[in-house]
């Protein structure tokens, strides 16, 4: 299972690079305000389809049912932010790694590499998956290096 952070969430990279990669059949998509958002589900799924590859939304509640319910591991959960990603780990669901890549810059946010900008609240997210043993890195596309934070 590959889990990754991007504001964009699924779009051509993700859905060719990823998915070529680490030979993904599923993304999974916990995020609640996508929930109720039809018009960019759709283009998603319009996107996981081009792609062959199944897409799930899910409420953040119902990811790890929804991963464990799979009946294979190549799977790319993908959210759109740390925040997001620390409140999934709060509710048990268990993984090595993360990426990051896509964390736009926004109010005080400031560049740490590439398109990946973080605020206070971010590195403090980003210390809570470290401390629970998740490895944190930056990495642009499968085929970049990865930047250990």
């Amino acid at each position: 299972m590959i889990v990754r952070i991007d504001n964009r969430l699924i779009h051509g990279q993700i859905a060719v690079n990823w998915k070529t990669a680490y030979k993904v059949e599923t993304i999974v998509v916990p995020d609640d305000r996508l929930m109720n958002d039809g018009i960019n589900k759709y283009l998603m799924q319009l996107t996981g389809k081009t792609a062959n590859v199944k897409v799930i939304f899910t409420k953040i509640e119902n990811v790890f049912q929804k991963v464990n319910d799979l009946p294979n591991k190549s799977t790319l959960v993908l959210c759109r932010s740390l925040s997001e990603l620390k409140e999934i780990v709060n509710k048990g669901f268990q993984f090595e790694e993360v990426s990051l890549w896509n964390m736009y810059k926004t109010g005080t946010k400031k560049k740490i590499f590439g398109s990946v900008y973080m605020d206070d609240e971010d590195l403090q997210n980003v210390a809570f998956l470290k401390e629970k043993g998740i490895k944190v890195f930056i990495q642009e596309t499968p085929y970049s290096k990865k930047i250990n934070l």
